[in-house]
């Protein structure tokens, strides 16, 4: 049986296998991170909020994977968590019966069967959008409202909603994306102007400045588009007593823990660094020097700048890296066993969670879930996270993850400034050109803070760079963020 988390790629174990014996896939159709299949060009907007297991209906991405391996597989039996994946699993089975089904009328079927014929065009196509929703950076996203008047529509020519579960959870995933997709706008706008706020420390002084900061952060405890966040809430009952859905892991609902489809308790998780710059700020305030505080504000602000002639790559958020070297693409390589793909933690931030977390420091709330407690943080407070270091760019087992610069100044030194951050907590090396040792066996840091390292003149003098991560301990390589610097 091939599946989840298996340490080769398809054509390797096919190839280590001898012919007699067939091999059945075991594909996770269920899960949207910490998966098998994890979802190409997706805004970590959404893996901080719909978690795991949302409603996941993705026509596309599975009919795709299904086909990719179908030639080297002997059947399958996929791994399915709950009823969020109910499309997912629907499909796999009509794929099973005919490989050759056509997706635009499974698609129709689909709605035919659970809405009737008058709606299933609809349907089909609200299916479609919902996937659409989750291509690419949400803000640059313009389907999601259109998908969230469409399903609203729905909603209200089913004679049967009340009853119709998956009218319902459709309605939920839709209102969903469309709250996230505001909150995300307006958390960006209240962090500028939290940002713009501390560059006037060096007039008033950093307490002022950090205050004002606060002010402008706080706006995001008024929820935005209340009557779509309404709506969200008003659908947890409905989908509680038509299918038994366990939106909380509180009452009614009863979840067995926030990563099972726990949508409900993620509405208010930032989007933006919020908790990491209120923590932050406490501690630039126990500074004893103005000079020192004012250094650390100035951090703050221009934490992404590489200065002139230089890189900065968020390798973890879609649309801001553009330097990480993909041995194969995602098509070739959907389970991401042979090619980098972005991981997303388990991190709940909303001031519950954080308030939980001011005195002891449990496993079940510390700042990646697989973080284990040990003698030397027993005590101390969790290190709240920015959105850069709550994904990474991870290549799985012994796969390198690498990145390449080209166009560099020959005649200019560089420096590099890496940021070490991810649930694996690995061991990793770091080569450039496959040639120069930048660091052997290095552990992930703790607490989390970019590192620099010196690199020689020779190493792009002729005009590119190559790094090379190679795992050392663990699961794989993660890298959070990188900054090429071009010294002046």
């Amino acid at each position: 049986v091939y599946g989840p988390w298996t340490k080769m790629g398809w054509e390797e174990i096919r190839a280590r296998t001898p012919k007699r014996f067939p091999i059945r896939r075991y594909p996770d159709i269920t899960h949207t991170i910490r998966c098998q299949y994890p979802i190409k060009n997706w805004d970590p907007a959404f893996a901080n909020t719909v978690g795991r297991e949302p409603m996941m209906p993705l026509p596309k991405m599975h009919r795709h994977i299904y086909l990719r391996y179908k030639d080297v597989s002997d059947g399958f039996g996929t791994y399915s968590d709950g009823i969020h994946d109910d499309f997912n699993k629907q499909l796999w089975s009509a794929l099973g019966w005919d490989p050759g089904t056509d997706l635009d009328s499974f698609l129709l079927e689909y709605g035919k069967v659970w809405w009737g014929p008058d709606l299933a065009k609809d349907v089909a196509k609200g299916l479609s959008m919902l996937e659409e929703n989750w291509i690419g950076p949400i803000l640059e996203n313009k389907t999601i409202p259109q998908t969230l008047e469409l399903w609203e529509s729905i909603a209200e020519r089913s004679s049967d909603f009340a009853s119709n579960w998956r009218s319902q959870m459709y309605l939920f995933r839709a209102r969903f994306d469309r709250y996230v997709q505001e909150k995300t706008r307006v958390e960006a706008k209240y962090e500028a102007e939290a940002l713009a706020a501390l560059e006037k420390a060096p007039q008033i002084g950093a307490g002022p400045a950090i205050e004002q900061a606060r002010t402008a952060l706080a706006q995001a405890d008024a929820p935005p588009l209340p009557d779509v966040r309404r709506g969200i809430e008003d659908l947890g009952p409905l989908l509680l007593k038509s299918i038994g859905y366990q939106l909380s892991v509180k009452e009614p609902y009863k979840a067995r823990n926030s990563e099972r489809g726990t949508m409900l308790d993620w509405l208010d998780q930032p989007v933006n660094d919020r908790p990491w710059m209120e923590q932050r700020f406490e501690e630039i305030l126990e500074l004893e020097s103005k000079a020192e505080q004012l250094a650390a504000i100035d951090e703050m602000i221009h934490w992404t700048d590489p200065g002139p002639g230089g890189y900065y790559d968020n390798l973890g958020a879609v649309g801001e890296f553009s330097h990480v070297v993909y041995q194969k693409t995602w098509e070739e390589d959907p389970s991401a066993c042979n090619s980098p793909r972005v991981a997303f933690p388990y991190y709940k931030a909303d001031k519950a969670a954080i308030a939980e977390t001011m005195d002891t420091f449990e496993e079940a709330n510390s700042t990646f879930k697989e973080e284990k407690e040990t003698s030397s943080t027993k005590s101390r407070r969790r290190q709240e996270m920015r959105m850069a270091w709550q994904s990474q760019i991870t290549s799985q087992y012994g796969t390198p993850l690498k990145m390449r610069y080209e166009n560099l100044d020959p005649e200019a030194q560089y420096r590099l400034k890496v940021t070490y951050a991810g649930r694996y907590r690995p061991t990793m090396t770091l080569t450039l050109n496959d040639t120069y040792s930048v660091h052997g066996p290095v552990k992930q840091p703790q607490p989390i803070w970019p590192v620099d390292y010196y690199i020689p003149q020779e190493a792009t003098r002729g005009g590119t760079l190559d790094l090379e991560w190679n795992l050392m301990e663990g699961r794989g390589c993660m890298v959070s963020e990188v900054w090429l610097i071009k010294v002046p």
